[in-house]
């Protein structure tokens, strides 16, 4: 199967643009450090999803070529 993706999506959550943007100007503040840190799969506050069930069980991953 070929899937052309035409469509570059970009963030959508504006308060995690906002996180986003401070971290790529070196300007977090400990309220973003503390959101970014619950994305750490070993942090035990990460809200970690489990991909065993609907719908991602059913999800096809898509990934640039260079990174497989």
């Amino acid at each position: 199967m070929v899937i052309e993706l035409i469509k570059q999506n970009r963030i959508s959550d504006s308060i995690w643009n906002t996180i986003i943007n401070c971290a790529h100007y070196g300007q977090c503040t400990s309220l973003d450090l503390q959101e970014i840190r619950h994305l750490v799969l070993m942090n035990e506050s990460c809200n970690i999803t489990n991909f065993q069930n609907p719908p991602w069980i059913e999800a096809i991953l898509i990934t640039p070529c260079n990174s497989v």
